[in-house]
């Protein structure tokens, strides 16, 4: 790896705009002699470093060792850095902590607290889980007052025996789930969503595409309940979000960052969860349905980074999903091994912050969180 790492900080001329784009010849093949990563297999070819940087030998790495876009100016771990997304952000972040990273949007001190544990006692940051560009979206608008009709009071809060279900966040399982703890974690979240306003890097991790609409309200559910589906189907839409709605989110996304932003200088990073669905409302196989969302969002994140100066795409679904699944994936072939995101975030960190950060020795967790899937 340590090989790979030297030879990734050759970087080959700006990549051409995309889909559609027309590249003269000379330019092309002046491309392809300065990327050290333009070839899958060279073979029997001897230039000297060729193969090692050959995708057929980089992909034997676990997590494959894959090359992100240069990035912009590089950051200090003690610039604020906040993240949005699934349970895979969950992991990113905490990893980002461990090696002394300010990640502003989770406050491990501010969720001590008992609207925030399990019935052990542990703290449940999956109440933070975004799936979709739609509910990504939602909460920002929620956050900075920009969300018409909504009222935290009352919006996506669904009664269900003695417990308060948000839909607009991730409930706790085995917790308390009275109307008052539902309440405060909304404010508590609200106002750490608000630090995105303050972070220099914004890191969005796209999780799928079957998204739930609440006909009565308009608004994106973030997560659902089986069993009031069944009981109320005539409320609920099923939202299959093509590329352009994905875009058209993120684009927003984007404009209200910079709208709210304390000082306009910050990064955007993109990145793609690899964790599977969990289930399909497609009537689909889940893995063709799976790959069919992956492939949308994957398309969506290229579209919207393509010739934008501080937005960037890092390929961490690539490096997951191009390594031997038994190197990286836990035993559900679903959710990344603690040491796969750690190499992960290592590569994100010499993309993106100053030499020797991703070196930092890591930091025990806090006790008694629970990283929920």
């Amino acid at each position: 790896m340590a090989v790979l790492d030297r030879l990734f900080r050759r970087r080959a001329p700006p990549a051409p705009s995309g889909p559609g784009s027309v590249i003269g010849a000379a330019d092309a093949m002046a491309r392809v002699k300065a990327n050290p990563r333009a070839r899958w297999h060279s073979g029997d070819e001897d230039e000297p470093g060729r193969q090692a940087t050959d995708a057929s030998r980089r992909l034997r790495a676990a997590p494959a060792a894959v090359a992100a876009d240069a990035p912009g100016p590089k950051l200090r771990t003690s610039d604020p850095v906040f993240t949005m997304g699934s349970c895979f952000a969950r992991e990113l972040e905490r990893s980002l902590i461990r090696r002394g990273g300010n990640v502003v949007n989770i406050d491990y001190a501010q969720i001590d607290r008992p609207e925030f544990r399990d019935a052990n006692g542990r703290a449940y940051v999956g109440y933070f889980h975004r799936y979709t560009p739609q509910s990504m979206l939602q909460e920002f608008r929620r956050a900075f007052g920009e969300l018409d009709g909504w009222s935290d009071e009352h919006s996506l809060l669904f009664k269900a025996a003695d417990a308060m279900l948000d839909w607009h966040f991730c409930w706790l399982d085995h917790g308390d789930n009275s109307l008052q703890a539902a309440l405060a974690r909304r404010r508590l979240a609200a106002g750490l969503t608000r630090r995105a306003a303050e972070a220099r890097l914004i890191v969005l991790t796209l999780g799928l595409t079957e998204s739930w609409l609440h006909r009565p309200s308009g608004f994106w559910c973030n997560k659902v309940s089986l069993p009031r589906l069944v009981r109320r189907p005539e409320e609920y839409e099923l939202h299959l979000t093509d590329t352009d709605q994905a875009i058209d989110c993120l684009e927003r996304i984007e404009a209200l960052i910079a709208r709210r932003h304390r000082t306009g200088d910050f990064q955007l990073v993109v990145t793609v969860s690899p964790v599977p669905l969990q289930v399909t409302f497609t009537g689909r196989d889940i893995v063709v349905a799976n790959q069919d969302s992956k492939a949308t969002l994957r398309a969506a994140a290229a579209a919207f980074c393509r010739g934008r100066e501080r937005i960037r795409y890092f390929p961490s679904y690539e490096m997951v999903t191009h390594s031997d699944p038994a190197a990286v994936l836990r035993a559900d072939r679903a959710h990344v091994q603690t040491q796969a995101v750690d190499a992960i975030m290592s590569a994100f960190m010499d993309d993106y912050f100053e030499e020797g950060s991703a070196g930092m020795p890591a930091r025990p967790d806090p006790p008694g969180l629970i990283l929920a899937d």
